[in-house]
């Protein structure tokens, strides 16, 4: 079991690593030092590269990854509703936590370009479901560690890896929920889904409210403290009644 966690540390590392020479390689392509549509190109290779790389240390089932087998779309609306509404409370408290973004200038940046569309709301979730969900959870799972242990330490990865305190608890949340809709299916088809819609929402809100997201505030569209505390707490109790139902039923 021990050679089951450094590979899975070896993974993340990798991860990191390969991101950092990628990034490398197409500044140097390209002849600049950096721009958002480098960025965007360094996350889409990046991520495609690194699912290579954790296929070919028999991490990642490419073949089977995507596999629909035999949910109920029953099942898979109501594990979808519990993810919208769970992902819904993360982000007014989120918002509360005021942590400091340090990539919000870039997103915003790569939410108006089609690169950046692509990295954001596309390439990138996939390529993380299949290298946090597939070649870390599953991987896991599949080599006898719990499903609860397995389901923790990729939501924990999937958070630590974003590097950016604003996105970290965020990311550590709804990798958590994305650990439990993989363990009851098995593949990355639902999350995917899940997290592209996640993400393809977030660039739909940079290109309209563009620089005015900066001061944006959920709490004051919501009506005031007190009422967004309230949102925050009915979505959660939504979503983990929700979830403890796909739980048992699925």
């Amino acid at each position: 079991m021990k050679n089951v966690y450094l590979k899975v540390v070896l993974a993340v590392l990798l991860f990191c690593l390969v991101q950092g020479i990628v990034s490398i390689v197409v500044s140097f392509c390209t002849g600049q030092t950096f721009n958002t549509q480098m960025l965007a190109l360094a996350l889409i290779g990046s991520g495609l590269l690194s699912c290579l790389i954790l296929a070919g240390m028999k991490m990642i089932r490419l073949s089977g990854a995507f596999s629909c087998g035999h949910s109920p779309l029953k099942m898979s609306v109501i594990a979808y509703l519990a993810a919208v509404f769970g992902v819904f409370a993360m982000d007014l408290l989120g918002e509360k936590m005021d942590l400091p973004d340090m990539m919000g200038k870039e997103f915003l940046s790569m939410s108006h370009n089609l690169w950046g569309i692509l990295a954001l709301a596309v390439v990138g979730p996939i390529t993380e479901e299949l290298v946090f969900r597939e070649g870390i959870q599953g991987f896991m799972q599949r080599k006898g560690v719990s499903c609860w242990t397995a389901i923790i330490i990729s939501a924990l990865c999937f958070g630590v890896i974003h590097f950016n305190p604003a996105q970290i608890p965020f990311a550590f949340g709804i990798g958590l929920i994305l650990g439990i809709i993989y363990y009851k299916t098995g593949n990355v088809l639902l999350t995917s889904l899940i997290h592209i819609t996640n993400n393809s929402m977030a660039v739909l809100e940079m290109r309209i409210l563009g620089e005015d997201i900066e001061t944006f505030s959920y709490e004051q569209a919501l009506g005031g403290s007190l009422l967004s505390w309230i949102h925050i707490v009915v979505a959660a109790v939504v979503s983990v009644i929700l979830l403890r139902y796909y739980w048992k039923n699925a």
